[in-house]
């Protein structure tokens, strides 16, 4: 089996992004892979998360997805009438890939012979952070996601309400409603893989997880740099790898979100990362680009 991956195409973030997702198919073509996984971040607007899930319809591939935090952000105009990103997460992305046939890695598993795909997600608890910076960086910080060293954007865009029924209340209660921590989604994503992977290990002979958020800290290159290093308190968190280093049966992981390539075993699970990421400031051939990143394996 052939498994082809890709993350973080960001197609709303430029021309030349929005370019990927045409181009990809080429690619695709040309590896010819059993199943391809996108590792999420497509795009915060669902039309252009239907449009790739369209053009890869002329794939021939199982296509598998999980969303990225930037796939459920919530624009502030439709977050005050009630919207929200654990309906983005759980309803529409869920709708769009059983409409273009795409599996979706958010509550079920999907089994192929005798290997399951498992997924999620997954979210940040801040246990990623750069614990050498906590007497610069205090917790609250990472809670607010903003320090003097920068702004995480999630805290304006992402919003999971702990009245997960707000689309339906009055306008006055919604503006009132407050937010789970990012502990509580991270707890509730983690669960969702928990899950996928009870249902299917006395099924299978292997099993592949498929993540947005990174799972293991050994994957974080950290700098020293709390310019940088702020950011990766919302990478991941651990609780992912905890999960997936209690079944022998995961054999491989596949992640993105951090925008770095990536291959390496950790904790004897085989961990690989391929982004696109942003291309606002790229010059070079976009399909030679694509067909360098599109990373893939062999079982």
């Amino acid at each position: 089996m052939r498994v082809a991956y890709l993350s973080d195409i960001h197609a709303d973030i430029s021309r030349r992004n929005w370019g990927v997702i045409d181009l990809l198919i080429d690619a695709l073509r040309e590896v010819d892979p059993d199943v391809f996984v996108i590792c999420g971040d497509i795009s915060h607007r669902l039309d252009d998360i239907e449009y790739a899930f369209r053009k890869l319809e002329e794939v021939k591939s199982l296509k598998i997805f999980v969303s990225g935090n930037h796939d459920i952000w919530i624009s502030k105009t439709k977050q005050k009438k009630g919207y929200n990103s654990y309906v983005k997460y759980y309803r529409d992305i869920k709708g769009i890939c059983e409409k273009h046939n795409v599996t979706y890695l958010a509550k079920e598993p999907a089994v192929i012979s005798d290997v399951a795909f498992v997924g999620t997600m997954g979210w940040y608890d801040y246990s990623l952070r750069n614990e050498a910076l906590d007497d610069l960086i205090p917790m609250s910080s990472y809670r607010a996601k903003k320090s003097i060293y920068g702004y995480w954007n999630d805290a304006k865009w992402a919003y999971w309400p702990l009245d997960l029924n707000i689309e339906n209340r009055d306008w006055r209660i919604r503006r009132l409603c407050l937010r789970m921590s990012d502990e509580k989604v991270t707890n509730m994503l983690c669960q969702d893989l928990a899950e996928q992977i009870r249902l299917v290990k006395g099924k299978v002979k292997q099993i592949i997880a498929v993540t947005h958020m990174v799972p293991f800290k050994e994957l974080i290159e950290y700098t020293g740099d709390p310019s940088i290093d702020f950011f990766y308190a919302f990478a991941g968190s651990t609780k992912i790898g905890e999960i997936l280093k209690a079944c022998k049966l995961v054999t491989h992981v596949i992640y993105g979100h951090i925008h770095k390539q990536s291959s390496a075993k950790i904790h004897s699970i085989n961990c690989y990362s391929s982004p696109i990421g942003y291309l606002d400031d790229f010059e070079g051939d976009l399909l030679d680009y694509v067909y360098k990143t599109l990373g893939y394996f062999s079982l």
